[in-house]
């Protein structure tokens, strides 16, 4: 399962471009290296060219992963992280809105973020008294802390 679940994370990280083709494919090549029988479309993995061919395969990988659970994976990406780019929580923080909204699913700790969206894009357009930052600071800490309770 965890195979299905990290290529889930690089799916969605290769995606919103948190990160590049050239992580994905050195995941696969750790994979095919750690495995007595390599997974065809882990070989395939290595071998795609562009962002679009990665994210289809790593899609046949993961088809089956709860988001939510996908999600709490890539927080533990910002488990060493002190600051993020406004894009990036801008970005993120909008995702999260969006989902935690629609998904009558949505995990009681993963409601947290509801919020901050609203809070970040108010003290970027200087609606409030919080500054930017801290915003974005607290947006952090909340996704550090769901990091922190994932095992």
């Amino acid at each position: 399962m965890t195979v299905i679940l990290e290529a889930a994370e690089l799916k969605f990280a290769l995606q919103r471009g948190y990160i590049d083709l050239s992580e994905v494919k050195a995941w696969a090549d750790k994979h095919i290296l750690e495995s007595e029988i390599a997974n065809a479309d882990i070989i395939e993995l290595t071998l795609s060219k562009t962002t679009a061919e990665a994210v289809s395969i790593l899609g046949v990988l993961s088809c089956k992963v709860d988001q939510w659970r996908m999600l709490r994976q890539f927080f533990k990406r910002f488990l060493r992280v002190k600051i993020i780019s406004q894009l990036t929580a801008r970005d993120l923080s909008e995702y999260l809105y969006n989902i935690t909204c629609y998904d009558k699913n949505c995990p009681k700790d993963m409601k947290v973020f509801y919020h901050h969206h609203r809070r970040i894009e108010g003290a970027i357009q200087g609606w409030g008294q919080e500054s930017e930052q801290g915003a974005i600071q607290l947006f952090l800490n909340d996704i550090k802390s769901i990091a922190q309770q994932t095992p």
